[in-house]
């Protein structure tokens, strides 16, 4: 990266990451890397983490009404925010409507019909 986007020694005593804009490690194309504070790196990775971490949504008895592969396709399937369906599935609790939400693995995600 010093190579082709040489910054300054201030800018680099703050700027000491280096992230993969799309998270995937593998694509160091000029173009997927961004430079940045450790603490933003640490920031983005774990918003990552959470936006695509596969979760099932919960009717009031329990049942599984539907999976998707990530927080922010259940928020766009359902109409709601990602915010509002990380918060219930870090906080617990249900929506209005009186849906549940809980984490799963990814090797298990499927939709099903809501």
């Amino acid at each position: 990266m010093d190579t082709f986007m040489p910054i300054s020694d201030a800018e680099a005593s703050v700027l000491t990451d280096i992230d993969h804009v799309d998270s995937c490690r593998f694509n160091d194309k000029l173009s997927n890397l961004r430079r940045c504070t450790h603490a933003d790196n640490l920031r983005s990775a774990h918003r990552l983490a959470l936006i695509r971490h596969a979760c099932i949504a919960l009717d009031k008895n329990g049942a599984v009404i539907l999976q998707a592969s990530s927080i922010r396709e259940m928020a766009s399937i359902l109409g709601l925010s990602t915010g509002c369906v990380q918060g219930h599935l870090v906080h617990g609790g249900r929506t209005k409507d009186g849906l549940a939400f809980k984490r799963t693995s990814e090797e298990q995600t499927r939709k099903v019909a809501a």
